[in-house]
């Protein structure tokens, strides 16, 4: 499959919709975070994530970044980063928002962050 696109990619002819979307879907990278902080520090991990995810929506490539809290643990806090190209998500922890979040909740953690990597399959664009 990957051998294929590559020949397909690599090629003069122009590319019909299903091996774009195809390309599209191989490269789009989904990092699911988990993050429990310590009681009392919800308030300004909310605060610093808000900011840092208001940041990180602007930068190129990023196709979603959801915040979510848990109802059942509000120390529980997940955070789903799409972007179109691994690249991208390497450029994402350079910058200033992501440096600034980083520093700004480092002792708020009740335990070391959980982060899982993904290939998006199919990402909507979000309506709010």
């Amino acid at each position: 499959d990957l051998k294929f696109r590559r020949r397909l990619l690599s090629s003069s002819l122009p590319l019909p919709p299903f091996v774009s979307s195809l390309t599209q879907r191989a490269t789009m990278q989904a990092t699911l975070v988990k993050v429990w902080v310590k009681p009392g520090t919800e308030a300004a991990f909310i605060r610093a994530t808000q900011k840092n995810a208001a940041g990180s929506v602007q930068e190129a490539g990023c196709l979603r970044f959801d915040f979510l809290q848990s109802k059942a643990d509000p120390t529980h806090f997940t955070l789903l980063e799409v972007y179109e190209k691994p690249e991208q998500v390497l450029a994402h922890k350079d910058t200033a928002h992501y440096k600034e979040w980083r520093a700004a909740v480092a002792d708020m953690m009740a335990k070391p962050r959980e982060g899982v990597k993904f290939t998006g399959l199919f990402v909507p664009k979000a309506k709010l």
